[in-house]
């Protein structure tokens, strides 16, 4: 996702393009956590999406240091 993030940011075509590829892993992640999460109560199911939630934002350094260094790349010094 965060790749994705910083495609989307760097595109400078059609961005729904780009958005419009990404639709069938976003319906499979759906799928995935309804498959998941099916059997679980409603606290359940949010302490799922809360565990997913930590690791995203735990990568968030990621996505960071590729958009510090993507402005580094086009910025004038």
């Amino acid at each position: 996702m965060y790749d994705f993030a910083y495609s989307y940011l760097r595109w400078s075509r059609d961005r729904y393009k780009l958005v419009e590829t990404m639709t069938p892993i976003y319906y499979g992640r759906v799928a995935s956590f309804i498959m998941e999460t099916a059997d679980l109560t409603t606290d359940e199911a949010g302490e799922v999406v809360e565990r997913q939630a930590e690791v995203f934002e735990r990568e968030k350094a990621y996505l960071l240091e590729r958009l510090g260094n993507w402005e580094m790349a086009v910025s004038p010094v």
